[in-house]
């Protein structure tokens, strides 16, 4: 009885752990750009994108060996992510080859590219960061 007792305890840990996990380590996903303005742009175009997301660390030193996932959302338009790439830039670095397909017409002031990262943490479960990067620009016919 002692056993299952401890294993749900440890179990119990171990989630309580993973919530925090983000928040314990100080991490903080950072894109090189403030903003993306796209300009004028013809609806249903297709528009390279590429900028650099960085993870900061303001707690203890994290140094993510790979991405489990990256997924890029926006609410107006279709986002292809082609290519990661990390960087040895001093702080977890990777470049992101991406591209943006505006899908309605009008101005894109309130949209934004909604990037998530999902890394691994040792003896943890994976962690999810989001950060958002704002769109500027007009989509016309």
């Amino acid at each position: 009885m002692k056993k299952y007792f401890f294993m749900a305890v440890a179990f119990v840990a171990m989630a309580f752990t993973a919530q925090n996990a983000s928040a314990q380590l100080g991490l903080q996903l950072t894109p090189s750009v403030s903003t993306i303005n796209l300009g004028t742009v013809p609806v249903n175009s297709e528009i390279p994108l590429e900028f650099n997301v960085g993870i900061i660390s303001t707690g203890d030193i994290f140094e993510a060996p790979y991405v489990v996932s990256m997924q890029i959302d926006s609410k107006q338009n279709t986002v292809e992510v082609r290519n990661v790439v990390l960087e040895r830039l001093g702080i977890p670095t990777w470049k992101v080859d991406a591209a943006i397909k505006p899908t309605e017409v009008g101005n894109l002031s309130g949209e934004a590219l909604e990037i998530t990262m999902e890394l691994p943490i040792p003896l943890l479960p994976n962690i999810i960061l989001t950060t958002e990067i704002p769109l500027t620009g007009t989509v016309v016919p």
